[in-house]
């Protein structure tokens, strides 16, 4: 218990930053300010997320790591630049796979009244961005803990790809910014806030749309795409009942 409390802190502390950081960008992006009951809300939600991922992450990396199941897998990243690269953008990009299947499973009938928790909130801005369900982060994490730990013992620096979940963090909550950022020609390659607000919206032509995390490539390849068009701000909230 106390190891895996001293995890929790050092993943906490290791993170902190980087959600503080981009919780201020994200607020001098524009747009809505958030309350402070807001703020403490997800405040805690963020704490109780974090917490929560450490434990499967040190679970996972504890009784499935590269010891058992992992050493059967033959991709190789050699210890040189290029393959540090290519180590990077094969765990962003799967990562991100697995997020975009997850999330649309979230939205299924049976797992939408967990993933509601998320899209109900009142204010839409960076504190909501880890606002979700217990069930939800088993559904969602699980799968990128595991292929985090497949991809780092692949050769090549094992932090490289252990501390990508810290960009995906980042990435997460800058995509909750209220402010109207457009990225222009770039929407259809990379997510940001105008992307993940059309997901969040309250229109019905916008209901399960736009479910990738970072790469819009796999709600084009889906079905699920929709562009971003200058000026679009949609109100955000929830369009079904729980």
């Amino acid at each position: 218990m106390i190891e895996l409390l001293s995890h929790y802190l050092y993943v906490l502390a290791g993170v902190a930053p980087y959600l503080g950081g981009v919780f201020l960008l994200g607020i001098l992006c524009g747009g809505s300010r958030p309350t402070l009951r807001a703020s403490l809300e997800s405040l805690g939600f963020s704490a109780v997320f974090i917490f929560l991922a450490s434990c499967l992450e040190h679970a996972t990396t504890n009784t499935l790591g590269p010891a058992h199941l992992w050493t059967s897998v033959t991709i190789h990243f050699p210890e040189t630049a290029l393959g540090q690269v290519g180590l990077s953008v094969a765990t962003l990009a799967t990562h991100d796979f697995l997020d975009y299947w997850t999330h649309r499973a979230m939205h299924s009938p049976l797992l939408w009244r967990f993933h509601a928790l998320h899209h109900k909130a009142e204010e839409f801005n960076p504190t909501i961005a880890y606002r979700i369900h217990p069930v939800e982060l088993l559904v969602v994490s699980v799968p990128g803990i595991l292929l985090t730990d497949v991809l780092s013992m692949q050769g090549g620096d094992y932090h490289v790809a252990k501390n990508i979940p810290v960009l995906l963090l980042f990435w997460g909550q800058l995509n909750h910014a209220d402010g109207k950022i457009e990225f222009g020609i770039l929407s259809p390659v990379f997510t940001g806030p105008q992307y993940h607000r059309i997901h969040h919206s309250n229109r019905p032509e916008h209901v399960d749309c736009n479910f990738a995390g970072r790469f819009p490539v796999f709600d084009v390849l889906f079905g699920t795409y929709v562009p971003c068009t200058p000026g679009l701000h949609p109100e955000t909230g929830l369009t079904r009942q729980v």
